[in-house]
């Protein structure tokens, strides 16, 4: 299931930026926090398609996941990446921009209970979780 893959790289990228020695401390430990809470956002929204049966409630959660995503995103957005980060910070951001889209159409699709965005939505975001593997893995822009 789709979820269940998506669910499964959000924990690998947490698992990578959680580890990762260069963000050890001040301003890139805090930088690094406002990674996990945005891969924890994405989290709880792969999660909520599985808690919930379709209806207001899961609407309600997926809306509010994506909501505190948006909120994360943006608040990285506004911080400067430490030195060692700078590349890898550029090239991610667009990425979650593009899954905050795709969040954005299964909400929708959601509240107005149309299957085909809701689908759509999901294949949005796995394409971008995929783009976001090959980019911690260093492949280059020109190989997606």
């Amino acid at each position: 299931m789709m979820t269940r893959r998506v669910l499964g790289q959000c924990v690998l990228l947490l698992a990578l930026l959680w580890a990762a020695p260069v963000l050890a401390e001040g301003t890139e430990s805090a930088y690094a926090q406002g990674w996990r809470d945005v891969q924890a956002a994405v989290g709880e929204f792969a999660v909520a398609q599985l808690r919930y049966p379709r209806g207001p409630q899961r609407t309600a959660a997926l809306k509010q996941a994506r909501d505190r995503y948006q909120a994360v995103l943006a608040q990285i957005e506004r911080s400067p990446p430490p030195p060692t980060m700078t590349v890898l910070h550029w090239e991610l951001l667009p990425l979650n921009e593009d899954l905050l889209a795709g969040m954005s159409t299964v909400v929708d699709g959601e509240t107005t209970g149309d299957p085909v965005a809701i689908e759509l939505g999901w294949a949005w975001i796995e394409q971008v979780r995929g783009q976001m593997r090959r980019t911690l893995r260093g492949e280059s822009v020109g190989a997606r």
